[in-house]
């Protein structure tokens, strides 16, 4: 999914995201419409373009996620943390990567285990641990909606869906917050 460029002002008053040029084939190749606002930052004006995403794709890939996730949170095969938090917007990408950090201290977490399923896996879950940076990268997945779930020792799992689209942007690694443990 297409992620707000830092520093920019969020389109207040819009259900849209700001975006930056490098993420306009994305979203203008989905149907997208294109909002363009000018306003002062720091004294100097900015122009600001918001896409709003067309309806009907958006609500399509958050009924696919909503159903992978209702499908594969009680099947069992996973490792969760004692709270299990979700995360709410379905990630769209090329590819499932990122790092997972500490929310509460910002730090890459070493050895954190960053697992997902899907139909395409066939049933089996993928597992990776990160190495010391807190990174992970699930390499060639075959397109489709994944559940996944991210846990380390210490810290409540989160769980949510990634959904692998060829023509999707390969945006920025996605960054995975794990809350404290109980």
């Amino acid at each position: 999914m297409p992620r707000q460029s830092p520093g920019m002002p969020s389109c207040s008053g819009y259900r849209t995201l700001c975006l930056s040029f490098v993420n306009w084939p994305a979203w203008w190749s989905c149907g997208a419409t294109m909002i363009v606002e000018m306003r002062p930052l720091a004294f100097v004006p900015v122009l600001i373009f918001c896409f709003l995403p067309q309806g009907g794709r958006a609500q399509a890939v958050n009924n696919l996620c909503r159903s992978v996730v209702a499908a594969e949170t009680h099947t069992g095969g996973f490792e969760f943390g004692h709270i299990d938090n979700r995360v709410d917007a379905p990630i769209v990408d090329r590819e499932f990567k990122g790092r997972v950090i500490g929310e509460h201290n910002q730090q890459s977490l070493d050895s954190a285990l960053v697992q997902l399923r899907g139909k395409r896996t066939r049933g089996a879950v993928v597992k990776i641990r990160t190495g010391p940076s807190g990174d992970f990268r699930f390499p060639s997945l075959p397109p489709g909606p994944y559940f996944f779930v991210a846990v380390a020792e210490g810290f409540q799992s989160i769980s949510g869906c990634v959904v692998i689209e060829r023509k999707a942007h390969n945006g920025q690694p996605v960054i995975l917050r794990l809350p404290l443990g109980v």
